[in-house]
């Protein structure tokens, strides 16, 4: 790392960043973080080729839990560029010189957060950016320019709407959607529209519980949306509850732990639903609830009967695991409070 690259702290974070007469990037990174190591050398190459015009400022957030909560931090690396204290860019799902290059030249000459982006449309990395994030009114324009761009894979590999529902980006998806985009099964799953899935499903029921490396259960994008009518159809079609993927991880179960869905983890357990289930590191649903923060979860979970004495591969209880990241979540305090009562 440089020295011209700043260590900012919740104490220094005003002088640092705030008061800051040039524009900053601003990484929130960890130790741990193995995309933050990545990371590093592109800030530093930054921080030499902005000198004098842009800071490189970076946050250990293991350390600032204050700043984490300020800036909404879910993941890491988590990168934006703040001028005058307000956020221009978010430009954390860029990864190289070039591009975050590209991004700081555009604001430096006057360009939005949106125009940066759209001048740089035949680069797959910045389309997806301004099909995702960019100002939905000019998406909407590109779009009626380029209509062929609703079917097109973008730089994950994936077209537009696929994408739009991975990241549950609803007005995206209504506004894709007027294009009459081509979609995948998943996409009918994800969307509800039952007769279409109804078709393929009887033609190949083996989609209900893949077995390939890469392949999801239709569960999966079904629960996520909340798509209730689409999954009690998948089950009643023979769709497992606790399907486990390639890595034997219960990613049904998963997900509904990551969005702190009580509600349909109820009506899932009438359909058999098991969250007793020991997953990877040995961990069980009241680790994974009580690290991520969730405080509905762990209670439900707690009521339910799961043992918080319960040690995962490493030794640690729930609660040992929740104290390493939980108090930095928005109810991790409440989480930490409610697992020290056992």
């Amino acid at each position: 790392m440089t020295t011209a690259i700043i260590n900012t702290t919740d104490a220094s974070f005003q002088q640092d960043v705030l008061a800051s007469d040039t524009p900053v990037v601003l990484d929130f990174w960890a130790q741990w973080c193995g995309p933050c190591k990545n990371l590093s050398p592109v800030l530093d190459e930054l921080s030499c080729k902005y000198e004098g015009k842009v800071k490189v400022v970076k946050v250990d957030t293991e350390k600032n839990p204050k700043l984490c909560k300020q800036y909404n931090v879910r993941g890491i690396p988590h990168v934006l560029l703040v001028d005058k204290g307000e956020i221009v860019q978010d430009i954390g799902n860029f990864r190289s010189v070039n591009h975050l290059s590209t991004l700081i030249d555009g604001y430096l000459n006057g360009l939005s957060a949106t125009g940066s982006l759209e001048a740089n449309l035949d680069d797959l990395a910045f389309r997806e950016e301004f099909l995702l994030q960019g100002d939905i009114d000019r998406v909407k324009a590109y779009l009626v320019a380029n209509p062929n761009v609703v079917n097109e894979p973008l730089q994950r590999g994936a077209p537009p709407i696929s994408m739009a529902i991975a990241f549950k980006l609803q007005e995206r998806i209504d506004l894709l959607l007027t294009f009459n985009p081509a979609l995948s099964f998943s996409d009918n799953v994800a969307l509800g529209n039952i007769e279409p899935v109804k078709e393929v499903i009887t033609r190949h029921p083996e989609y209900l519980n893949p077995t390939g490396e890469r392949e999801n259960s239709p569960l999966v994008p079904a629960v996520a949306m909340k798509q209730r009518a689409m999954a009690e159809m998948l089950l009643d079609a023979g769709a497992d509850v606790n399907w486990q993927n390639s890595v034997g991880s219960y990613v049904v179960l998963q997900g509904l732990l990551s969005d702190n869905d009580v509600e349909t983890m109820k009506w899932l357990m009438t359909k058999g639903l098991n969250i007793k289930v020991i997953m990877r590191g040995n961990n069980t649903a009241l680790h994974i609830a009580g690290y991520q923060g969730h405080f509905e979860m762990t209670q439900f979970l707690l009521e339910q009967g799961l043992d918080p004495k319960a040690k995962n591969e490493k030794g640690d209880t729930p609660l040992a695991f929740s104290k390493k990241v939980a108090e930095k979540r928005t109810d991790g305090k409440k989480v930490i409070e409610l697992l020290e009562q056992y």
